[in-house]
């Protein structure tokens, strides 16, 4: 249960983000990819310290899916990487921006086939929301829109990906929760 409210709690920050990023680009596309560039610096040395001291005072596990000192490397190294080619990132940023509306897209598609598999009978609204999120992360990448301030389509998809992951997300949560119960009924007749 607390792994649930976890995720909960990391679903509705990154949503959060993905629309306060969008509201500022919308706002201010210029400068607001500037400070992005210094803040995506500081974001990954802030990571990369906080695994690498996560890392440090834990005891030793053996475990194929903790890579928490890798990690944490990784993104301290990318951290520096950031700062000193902040001006050549800018360039590339609407890239980035744009993959993350792609990404958004895709977690919605997962939670679609999520529900499918738990029968939900609203997978098909799901299954629409991540497809127009697809299509339009795919068009921002092949710099389709290039021509009609990419920045404004980028902020326009930033905000439906936050508020529509949102969505998918608190949906599946439930759709889970009942299918648990459901289960566990079954089990105790």
């Amino acid at each position: 249960m607390r792994l649930l409210r976890k995720i909960k709690l990391d679903v509705i920050f990154i949503s959060s983000v993905y629309v306060a990023l969008g509201v500022l680009i919308l706002l201010w596309p210029e400068q607001t990819q500037s400070v992005m560039c210094y803040l995506l610096a500081l974001l990954l040395l802030a990571v990369g310290i906080c695994f690498s001291v996560d890392y440090l005072r834990k005891e030793v596990q053996v475990d194929e899916r903790s890579y928490s000192l890798s990690f944490s490397l990784s993104a301290l190294i990318a951290g520096i990487v950031a700062f000193v080619y902040a001006d050549e990132i800018l360039e590339r940023l609407n890239f980035v921006l744009s993959f993350l509306v792609l990404f958004s897209g895709f977690m919605k598609l997962q939670n679609a086939w999520d529900m499918k598999k738990l029968n939900y009978s609203g997978k098909l609204v799901h299954l629409v929301l991540s497809l127009i999120s697809i299509l339009l992360g795919g068009v921002l990448l092949l710099g389709w829109l290039s021509e009609l301030n990419p920045e404004v389509w980028i902020g326009v998809g930033l905000i439906y990906g936050g508020f529509t992951d949102l969505i998918s997300s608190f949906t599946l949560s439930r759709v889970r929760k009942d299918a648990e119960r459901r289960r566990r009924e079954a089990e105790d007749k």
